[in-house]
């Protein structure tokens, strides 16, 4: 049998239908009271106590947590499958927001090791890119990544190529497409300015790359 509140024709076991708000209290002596609350804005499990949402389901199908001032912290996006901490509308599949302080990810490990492990190439085609992109007010200034070609770089946005690049080979190489280098120097007018002495164990050639 099915039981109906507000409804004649219940369609489950228990069916709970109402032209405006209402509540399922659950009510423990000697606790806090918790609701089940359903009204415009979606269905939310509350502190019946405090009146204060706790966490629930909007009526865009997303699901919000809730903190103790009201504010939102957590959404799930249901349309975009997009989780956003500090923010209501994350852009990407993780979205952290912070905005009075700094905005930091831990990893730690009591025991063992912590990583941060970043994969790209799962569906095993060639071509793919695995990095981190540092970005100044939404705009890409650095990349520190694994290449296409499996090499290792840094790449500067500002003059649109690498600063600093190892190869699979082991070779490394400094400032592709001009820039200077300075060893001891943040001023280098020429393209590899030292300050202080060079000592070198093998030959050291000077011409242009030829001999």
């Amino acid at each position: 049998s099915k039981i109906g509140i507000g409804t004649r024709h219940p369609g489950d076991l228990l069916h709970l239908s109402a032209s405006g708000d209402y509540k399922i209290i659950f009510d423990r002596a000697g606790e806090e009271t918790y609701d089940l609350s359903h009204g415009n804005s979606g269905l939310y499990f509350r502190n019946h106590t405090s009146n204060r949402a706790i966490a629930g389901v909007d009526q865009n199908h997303d699901f919000v947590v809730v903190d103790n001032s009201g504010n939102t912290y957590a959404t799930f996006d249901g349309s975009t499958g997009n989780l956003g901490l500090g923010t209501t509308t994350p852009q990407s599949r993780l979205h952290i927001y912070d905005s009075d302080g700094d905005a930091r990810i831990k990893i730690e490990s009591n025991t063992d090791n912590a990583y941060l492990v970043i994969d790209s190439n799962q569906d095993g085609d060639a071509g793919e890119e695995s990095g981190i992109i540092l970005q100044d007010n939404g705009s890409s200034k650095w990349e520190v990544f694994k290449t296409s070609g499996n090499n290792f770089s840094i790449h500067d946005y500002t003059r649109g190529a690498s600063s600093f690049m190892i190869k699979d080979n082991g070779n490394m190489s400094l400032m592709h497409n001009g820039g200077n280098v300075g060893v001891g120097t943040d001023n280098a007018p020429q393209r590899l300015t030292v300050e202080g002495n060079i000592s070198a164990s093998g030959n050291v050639g000077i011409g242009n790359g030829n001999d």
